[in-house]
C-alpha cells in the first residue's frame, strides 16, 4: 500500500511540475507588436530573448522588423531602454545584425517582470514599443 500511495505522490508532483513549467513558458506577454513607422506604415516588431523565456545575466535582446508582407524593414537607429520597478532605465543601442535585425546585450538582474521599450528611428520618424519580460531565475 506504501508503495502505490508514494507512486500516486510522485505522479502528482510531476504534473504539478510539468504544469507550472507549461504555463510559464505560454503565459507571457506577446512578443511581437505592430507599430506604425512611416515611409513603411505598420510594421511587425519581434522581441526574441535567447534563452526564451529570459534567466537573469547578460541576455540577448534580439530585435526582427518586417513590413506586412514579411519583408524586412531597415531602420537607421534602434535604441533598447529597460528597466526593472524603479530602479532607474539603463539604455542599449541596438547594433544591426543583418537586414531587419539588430541586437543589443541586457543585463537583466533581478527575477520579475522588465519593461523593455524599443525606439526605432528611419530619417526623421519615430515610433516606440513596449514589451514586457519575465525573467526566470538562473539555475
Amino acid at each position: 500500500m506504501t508503495g502505490k500511495v508514494g507512486l500516486l505522490g510522485l505522479a502528482f508532483l510531476t504534473l504539478f511540475i510539468f504544469g507550472s513549467f507549461y504555463i510559464q513558458l505560454t503565459g507571457g506577454p506577446s512578443r511581437t507588436q505592430t507599430a506604425r513607422l512611416d515611409p513603411f506604415g505598420d510594421i511587425s516588431v519581434h522581441l526574441e530573448t535567447q534563452p526564451d523565456p529570459p534567466k537573469t545575466g547578460g541576455i540577448p535582446l534580439i530585435l526582427h522588423l518586417t513590413d506586412q508582407s514579411g519583408k524586412r524593414v531597415e531602420v537607421d537607429k534602434v535604441q533598447y531602454d529597460y528597466e526593472y520597478q524603479d530602479r532607474g532605465v539603463r539604455t542599449l543601442k541596438g547594433e544591426r545584425v543583418d537586414d531587419g535585425t539588430f541586437k543589443a546585450i541586457a543585463t537583466l538582474t533581478d527575477v520579475g517582470e522588465w519593461q523593455v521599450h524599443v525606439t526605432l528611428v528611419k530619417g526623421t520618424q519615430q515610433t516606440q514599443i513596449t514589451f514586457i519580460l519575465r525573467v526566470m531565475a538562473n539555475i
